[in-house]
């Protein structure tokens, strides 16, 4: 199966969902979709297409159109910046966020709770990646697999204190420390166990009813 067909029905992707998409037709890892890895990319999504509406398209044809519209810099390649115009992305998460101010406890459980895709109390893989692509974009960074991956490897060598490859909640907070310090009490605790998650859920629920438009 393509990995466009893996996301069929998800009208906008995830920033996760689409560093992945990006990085499966990035074949060589340059950072750059060139003809023969979008022709690969056209194809599947023309299959995709065509099933959904008994279309046959032209893939010469939508590449040209494709190329025309979003290669800003006329080198026949995608960028990954010029991707995301291509493809539904949902709107950079951490935009929501003023710069320069510390988050509240509810506004760093709301990114958590994004970037959490499979809310298996972790960041892992592709969440990492997608919370870092989010992240460089809103700092009005260029973008690339490669800074991805870059950024990646000085996170977790930074705050990955058990060295498991993920991000606990409390790791994060070391990324993103919250205004009031409610996870200070957790520091020292590289696994939280579940009495430990009911405590900090309990009080996200709690402070977003006390403070509804939080």
């Amino acid at each position: 199966m393509s990995i466009v067909k893996q996301f069929k029905g998800n009208k906008i992707l995830s920033s996760a969902e689409f560093v992945s998409l990006f990085k499966k037709y990035d074949k060589d890892g340059n950072g750059l979709i060139e003809t023969s890895e979008l022709d690969s990319f056209l194809s599947d999504l023309c299959e995709e297409l065509g099933d959904e509406n008994q279309l046959k398209c032209d893939i010469k044809e939508l590449k040209s159109l494709v190329l025309s519209k979003y290669d800003v810099n006329a080198d026949g390649k995608l960028s990954m910046e010029e991707m995301s115009k291509v493809l539904p992305t949902e709107k950079n998460f951490l935009m929501s966020f003023r710069k320069n101010v510390k988050l509240t406890s509810v506004e760093f459980m709301e990114i958590w709770f994004h970037y959490d895709l499979d809310k298996s109390g972790y960041l892992e893989g592709s969440e990492i990646e997608g919370f870092i692509y989010d992240f460089l974009k809103k700092a009005e960074c260029d973008v690339s697999p490669t800074k991805i991956e870059c950024y990646k490897d000085d996170i977790l060598n930074t705050i990955d204190t058990d060295r498991d490859g993920k991000i606990s909640l409390t790791e994060l907070a070391e990324l993103l420390p919250a205004g009031e310090n409610f996870f200070k009490k957790y520091e020292n605790k590289h696994r939280l166990d579940q009495g430990d998650f009911d405590e900090i859920f309990d009080h996200y629920d709690k402070v977003k009813m006390k403070n509804p438009l939080l």
